[in-house]
């Protein structure tokens, strides 16, 4: 028998005593997820999810869980609780709406939040054993979350997608939720860790930094009039230019020492200013060539204005670092920046993942610029794909 709604819990205690409520996580991990996902036009099934991914939780089983664990036990895992939420929407889309088309978009992400995504057909037969085996514990559930209005009425028009366009959604829904889930937990065990998020500057304050040092370099390259100073002065009043077009795929060719990385940036900041966009992602082939582009973007915009991912970055405990390096940390694990200078492998890895820790960023690519640098390096038999994923 399931207990009184507001007594359940999410977690266990804070390391202060203080208790996390099932209720007041459900409705928090929805805010979240539904902030997500309005950059990509799905708040309101991203906020169903969040009220439904840790529905498991209410049971009884798992509630002695967390007690056992505050009286000091060390037991490595609870009882399986994703699975429920799956479950519950699973029922309700396919056994009672009749759809069987669209309970891939809800029940994947809630299924996955944590161990990340599995193959759909994996996933159904494992609910439907489920459904045969806990009928009586799901209806039970579904009243509980009914009665305390945890459980809405199902909306499925917003589903209707095909192909890679569903398949993106997915992960974009499962991303939107992680990354929600991730955000409320940690506020509830290390609300100072969680402060440390945030408060990048933005975009629109970066380009009046850029364009004032441009203008020294624009000046100095007038009172030396050579070619190359020519040329690169023309590459950056094409990027301005195309910055202003209608957003798409765009190209530039230059060749090394033309200007390449500062019209790059150019470009990137007056677009997204241009369309209402969030920030800027550079994408870059080699390390060495990203740290450059890091310092290079850090000179100009300012030691706090960039956040560099990748492989290579040299990490500690985070014990004695400044709030800005604590929030460069901590930004590297779901791009919340405004300009994110990482590596191709960086960006198509989280694009394709399935685990929650690399797709967990994946829905700041909403809204957008991604600039691909020396893209002529990417595997030609990759090429395909990785447009697919691109447009999509």
């Amino acid at each position: 028998m399931i207990g009184s709604w507001n007594a359940l819990r999410a977690h266990t205690n804070a390391a202060d005593g203080r208790a996390d409520y099932l209720s007041s996580h459900l409705t928090g991990v929805a805010a979240l997820a539904q902030k997500h996902a309005e950059f990509f036009g799905s708040g309101t099934v991203a906020g169903l999810l969040g009220r439904l991914h840790d529905a498991g939780k209410a049971l009884p089983a798992f509630q002695d869980y967390l007690d056992r664990l505050d009286a000091g036990s060390t037991e490595a895992s609870g009882p399986p609780h994703a699975i429920w939420g799956a479950a519950l929407a699973y029922w309700v889309t396919y056994k009672q709406l009749g759809n069987p088309e669209r309970w891939e978009e809800l029940c994947l992400p809630i299924a996955g939040h944590h161990a990340g995504l599995a193959a759909a057909s994996d996933l159904s037969l494992r609910i439907e054993e489920f459904l045969q085996l806990h009928s009586a514990e799901l209806t039970a559930l579904a009243t509980t979350l009914r009665d305390a209005s945890v459980l809405p009425r199902f909306e499925l028009g917003s589903l209707d997608r095909r192909g890679t366009s569903r398949e993106f959604f997915i992960r974009m829904l499962l991303s939107a939720l992680a990354d929600a889930d991730f955000l409320a937990t940690e506020m509830h065990f290390d609300a100072k860790k969680a402060g440390s998020r945030g408060n990048w500057p933005t975009l629109d304050t970066l380009w009046p930094l850029f364009a004032a040092n441009q203008s020294e370099i624009l000046a100095k390259a007038a009172a030396e009039p050579t070619p190359v100073n020519e040329i690169r002065a023309e590459v950056y009043r094409c990027c301005l230019g195309a910055a202003r077009l209608p957003q798409g795929f765009f190209r530039l060719t230059v060749p090394t020492g033309g200007g390449k990385t500062r019209s790059g940036l150019a470009f990137g900041l007056q677009h997204a200013l241009s369309h209402g966009l969030r920030r800027i992602v550079f994408a870059i082939p080699y390390t060495s060539i990203t740290d450059q582009t890091a310092r290079e973007y850090r000179r100009i915009l300012g030691e706090e204005a960039i956040l560099e991912h990748h492989s290579q970055m040299a990490t500690d405990d985070g014990q004695s670092q400044s709030a800005g390096a604590v929030r460069q940390r901590l930004s590297t694990e779901n791009w919340d920046a405004p300009i994110v200078v990482t590596t191709t492998v960086q960006l198509f890895e989280s694009m394709f993942a399935k685990r929650t820790g690399r797709v967990r960023k994946l829905h700041n690519l909403a809204k957008a610029v991604i600039v691909l640098d020396e893209v002529q390096t990417l595997p030609v038999e990759l090429l395909e794909t990785v447009l697919d994923g691109l447009r999509t």
